[in-house]
């Protein structure tokens, strides 16, 4: 599995924005390679990197630091960070719609784009409801889970949706074909 560096360039923002700078330098210290050379030499956004060595293994290492080892609360605070990173940069042309369903399902289009091999499907779209599924993801984790349901309630907030929730119904890593997302909003 590959994520490109667009995915993990919210990573030290997110630390450095939360934490300050000397917990940047201590996270990138408690790193190792290939991870701690891309964090300290530069990601490049076009570039594919090891998803488990450069992804999962970081923030592994950020929630043991950061949130006393709880990979729900870091990844999710983390997803959300990244959402507000990249919506209000790379993809700020997404929030001239100000439809929840319209970010969620454009969401949904962007997934793979970060992750391969990867495969969405909207299972299900309504005014104030959307249901998804990771259909092919070879290493899923609970981080990358996590990570995007902060991400998808943070789209949602960004957009103004009230009462936005995301949950997930299924999960590849409890033995399911699929890890699926339920997005509702009011």
């Amino acid at each position: 599995m590959k994520v490109i560096g667009t995915a993990i360039r919210s990573i030290p923002a997110f630390i450095l924005n939360k934490f300050g700078s000397d917990s940047l330098q201590k996270w990138i210290n408690s790193l190792v390679d290939p991870a701690k050379t891309v964090y300290s030499s530069g990601i490049l956004s076009s570039r594919w990197y090891p998803l488990k060595e450069v992804l999962v293994d970081p923030c592994k290492i950020l929630c043991d630091l950061f949130f006393d080892g709880n990979i729900k609360v870091g990844a999710f605070e983390l997803g959300s960070f990244s959402a507000e990173y990249s919506l209000t940069s790379v993809y700020k042309s997404f929030l001239k719609e100000d439809i929840p369903y319209f970010i969620i399902e454009k969401a949904s289009s962007i997934l793979p784009t970060y992750y391969t091999p990867c495969s969405i499907e909207i299972v299900d779209s309504t005014k104030n409801k959307v249901l998804f599924r990771i259909i092919e993801f070879d290493e899923i984790h609970r981080i990358i889970e996590y990570r995007i349901q902060g991400w998808m309630e943070k789209g949602l907030e960004i957009c103004k949706a009230s009462n936005g929730k995301v949950k997930i119904l299924h999960s590849m890593l409890q033995g399911e074909k699929y890890t699926e997302f339920l997005v509702t909003w009011d």
